[in-house]
């Protein structure tokens, strides 16, 4: 049978700020807080779930309620059908709705001005993908996975620069189309005494959109990864240690690469994992992991700069009674 649930959110937001927000009245010029706003958003949906013999169901309506935007109908199905006990099959779609930060509405400072007259973002999307085990798992199972999405964007929230300008300015773009897709092939091993591969990944990612920043420069919509591959894998044996490198290349929208000649980005990294005390009432696992190993100069979204060559050390205990 069907199994339904749903859930409400209600929360109010305010700020009181010396730089976002309208002037409040009644203030003393002498406050340090002059500016704030407040609106309050209502989410609430209701679903109904329902499972078969090799396949599950899912429905959903939700509806989000603001103060300020309006009401908004969010509607979404998610289907599963299972092949076999080595395959499956899914697909969904929905929509969504995102609205101005107070930093959209009202930033001003920096060479960057938000814009009160902003609305939502809307969007529509679609995905659908199958996942397949191609092995035996006592001789290590290797799996595929493979995923194809469409997204429908209108108002999507952007910060641009116009050409001629220095300045970004929030705005809305009337309507973006996305999609794109990934495949990856996955392989687990069970530990043995032997050196032996016990993990190894390769996947490759990729998304285009119906327009490219004509006139303008995009600091967030318009600035994506357009095509990624990736590799991982993963050595280990009998004792406590590990090892894992791992690499992306990136083809990459709107960003400027170290050196002027590199078609594709190029992160790679190290990791070294260890473990002790199996079998004790305390044991411990730990990493050392080295990312960006060549120190690669890059920006992510909204032209963040991405840290360069790092370091990072991780220790962990377990105590058993």
């Amino acid at each position: 049978g069907w199994t339904f649930s749903a859930a409400a959110d209600v929360r109010n937001e305010v700020i009181r700020s010396n730089r976002l927000g309208a002037v409040l009245e009644g203030e003393n010029e002498a406050d340090v807080y002059t500016r704030g706003d407040d609106r309050q958003n209502l989410d609430g949906y209701v679903s109904a779930h329902r499972e078969g013999k090799g396949w599950d169901a899912t429905l959903t309506y939700g509806v989000n309620a603001n103060s300020r935007f309006g009401m908004f109908g969010l509607p979404a199905v998610q289907l599963t059908k299972s092949v076999g006990s080595n395959g499956r099959f899914f697909g969904s779609a929905g929509r969504s709705v995102r609205h101005p930060s107070f930093t959209d509405l009202y930033y001003n400072l920096g060479g960057a001005v938000g814009s009160e007259n902003l609305q939502p973002e809307q969007s529509d999307q679609l995905e659908a993908g199958a996942r397949w085990k191609l092995a035996s798992p006592a001789k290590g199972a290797m799996f595929i996975e493979s995923t194809r999405f469409f997204r429908r964007g209108t108002n999507l929230i952007d910060w641009v620069r116009f050409d001629g300008s220095d300045v970004f300015e929030a705005t809305n773009l009337s309507a973006v189309d996305f999609w794109g897709g990934d495949i990856a092939i996955q392989y687990q091993q069970p530990s043995t005494d032997r050196i032996h591969i016990q993990h190894a990944r390769v996947s490759s990612t990729w998304m285009d959109a119906s327009r490219t920043s004509q006139g303008f420069t995009s600091n967030y919509v318009l600035d994506f990864v357009r095509l990624k591959y990736d590799a991982l894998v993963r050595v280990a044996g009998k004792g406590p240690i590990a090892w894992t490198v791992r690499g992306s290349v990136q083809d990459r929208t709107g960003v400027a690469l170290q050196w002027s000649d590199a078609a594709l980005l190029q992160l790679w990294g190290a990791e070294i994992s260890f473990r002790g005390g199996d079998g004790n009432q305390l044991s411990w696992k730990g990493h050392v992991r080295l990312d960006n190993a060549f120190d690669v100069q890059y920006a992510d979204r909204g032209s963040v700069l991405q840290p360069g060559r790092m370091v990072r050390f991780g220790l962990t205990f377990e105590w058993k009674e």
